[in-house]
C-alpha cells in the first residue's frame, strides 16, 4: 500500500546523469561550511559512521578543509552568521551560507541558505523525542539550493511540493571510488544495527533490551588494515580467536571511533560480509555501493519474512509502514522496487531464512552499476563545493592502486567531533575557572 504525501502533485521525472567525463577545476583552499551531525561522548568519544561520512565525502570530492557548522543558523546569533557568510562567500557555495550533505538532516536546518548535496529529508518536523511529529515544511526563514537530493521524496520536501530536475543519490554511494582496498569475506552475514537500537554507545554492538530478533548473535570486530603481504599484494588479515570468528552471523554498530583509520576499518568489517541486511540506512547504501547483496530490515506490523515495497519514481507516494529513508535512498538510485525482511522486535529471527530472502530477491549488481556508472558521475559532478578530488580516481572503476580512507590526508584533518562542539567546551571550561 501507498501513502501519499500531503500537498503534492506529479511533475516530470529528473533527467538521467549524462555521464562521461567529469568537470575538475583547481583545488581551493578555503574550508567548507558544512552541517552534519558531528560526533558525541559516551564511555567514550564516538561518531556514526553514516553522519561521518557526510565530511568524509565532501572532502574526498572537493579537497577541501571542512569546518563544523550548525544545522540552525538562527542560534548562531548575528555576529557569528555574518562569519559564516563570509566564510562560505570565499568558499563558492554559491552564496549559501553553508552546506550539507550524507544525513537524514534536511528537516533540521534552518534559517539562512544552504546549499544540499545529496541530503535526505525526514517528513516529519524536528528530531525524534523533540516534540509532537508535525508534518515538515520548508520555513520561509531558510533558503534551499539543491544540487542533488538523495532521492525524489527528500526533493519534494525540500521544495514544498515540486520536483526539482536535479541529480539523485547519497553521497556515501561514491565512498567505493576512493576507498577499495581488498578486504577478505568473513561473514555471510552482517546484522547492522541503527544507534536507536543500541544499549550504550560503545564501539561493539549491544542491542538494547527487549529486541529479541538479535539474541544469541556475537559482535563483529574490527581488526586494523595490515598493508602489503610478503609478496606485495594488498591484503586483509583477521586475528585468529577474535570474538565471533568463524560465527556466519554477527552483528555490526554503526558507532565507531572519531578518527579515520577507525572508520575506514568498519566500513571494512562491513565489506568483510557477504550479505548484509540492516535497520541503519547507510548499511544499506554502503552495501549497494559495494555490491553486497542486502535487504532493509523492517519492524512493521505484517507477516514474518520476506516484502517487497512498489515504489514511486516521481517521489509523491511512500510505501505504508515503511520507513522512508529506504524507499527515498531506492528510488534516487532508480528502482521501482525495494525488497525487504519484516521481523517483530520481540521475535527470534530465523537467519538462515534471511540469508536465503537475500540471495533470492537481492540483486548487488544492478546498485553496483548505478553507484559505479552514469548516476553516480552525475551526483559526484553536482558537488557544491568543487569537485577537484575527482580528476584523482578513475570515475566508477578501481584504480591501479589499492586506494583507503585513512591514508587521505583531506580525511584524516577532518573535526569529527565539531569544532562548535569543542568550543562550547572550552568555553564552559573557562567560565567556570576562577
Amino acid at each position: 500500500m501507498l501513502k501519499r504525501l500531503k500537498g503534492i502533485g506529479k511533475s516530470a521525472l529528473p533527467r538521467a546523469g549524462t555521464g562521461g567525463s567529469l568537470p575538475t577545476r583547481p583545488t581551493d583552499p578555503s574550508p567548507v561550511p558544512l552541517a552534519w551531525a558531528a560526533g558525541g561522548n559516551g564511555p567514550n568519544p564516538y561518531v556514526n559512521l553514516g553522519d561521518a561520512l557526510s565530511p568524509i565525502m565532501v572532502a574526498l570530492v572537493s579537497r577541501r578543509p571542512i569546518d563544523h557548522a550548525a544545522m540552525a543558523a538562527d542560534t548562531a546569533g548575528p555576529e557569528a552568521l555574518s562569519r559564516l557568510r563570509g566564510r562560505a562567500a570565499s568558499a563558492a557555495l554559491g552564496g549559501a551560507d553553508r552546506m550539507a550533505a550524507v544525513g537524514t538532516i534536511g528537516q533540521n536546518l534552518r534559517g539562512g541558505r544552504v546549499s544540499i548535496w545529496g541530503t535526505g529529508c525526514s517528513p516529519y518536523a524536528g528530531r525524534p523525542g523533540s516534540g509532537p511529529r508535525l508534518p515538515f515544511s520548508p520555513r520561509a526563514d531558510t533558503a534551499f539550493d539543491i544540487a542533488a537530493a538523495r532521492g525524489p521524496y527528500t526533493a519534494r520536501l525540500l521544495t514544498g511540493g515540486a520536483l526539482p530536475e536535479v541529480a539523485m543519490g547519497d553521497p556515501a554511494l561514491l565512498l567505493p571510488r576512493f576507498h577499495d582496498r581488498p578486504v577478505a569475506p568473513r561473514y555471510e552475514l552482517g546484522v547492522v544495527l541503527h544507534l536507536a537500537e543500541l544499549a550504550d554507545r560503545t564501539y561493539e554492538a549491544h542491542p538494547a533490551a527487549g529486541l529479541v530478533r538479535y539474541h544469541g548473535l556475537p559482535a563483529a570486530i574490527d581488526v586494523p588494515w595490515d598493508g602489503q603481504d610478503a609478496v606485495g599484494g594488498a591484503r586483509r588479515v583477521f586475528a585468529s580467536g577474535a570474538a565471533g570468528a568463524g560465527d556466519r552471523v554477527a552483528l555490526i554498530t554503526m558507532v565507531t571511533a572519531p578518527d579515520a583509520m577507525s572508520i575506514a576499518d568498519r566500513v571494512d568489517t562491513l565489506r568483510a560480509c557477504r550479505r548484509i541486511v540492516s535497520t541503519s540506512l547507510h548499511g544499506i547504501a554502503l552495501a549497494l555501493a559495494y555490491g553486497i547483496p542486502c535487504l532493509y530490515l523492517a519492524s512493521t506490523a505484517g507477516p514474518v519474512g520476506p516484502g517487497e515495497a512498489a515504489l514511486d519514481p516521481s517521489g509523491v507516494d511512500l510505501p505504508e509502514g515503511l520507513n522512508p529513508r529506504f524507499p527515498d535512498l531506492y528510488a534516487g538510485l532508480g528502482f521501482s522496487r525495494m525488497p525487504f525482511w519484516r521481523q517483530p522486535k520481540a521475535m527470534p529471527t530465523d537467519w538462515n531464512a534471511v540469508i536465503c530472502a537475500i540471495d533470492a530477491m537481492a540483486d548487488p549488481a544492478v546498485g553496483l552499476a548505478r553507484c559505479s556508472g552514469e548516476m553516480g558521475d552525475a551526483l559526484a559532478a553536482t558537488c557544491p563545493a568543487g569537485v577537484a578530488g575527482l580528476h584523482a580516481v578513475s570515475v566508477g572503476r578501481a584504480g591501479p592502486s589499492a586506494r583507503s580512507l585513512d591514508a587521505n590526508s583531506d580525511v584524516r584533518s577532518i573535526p569529527f567531533m565539531g569544532r562548535a562542539r569543542a568550543s562550547r567546551s572550552t568555553a564552559a571550561a573557562a567560565m567556570a575557572t576562577p
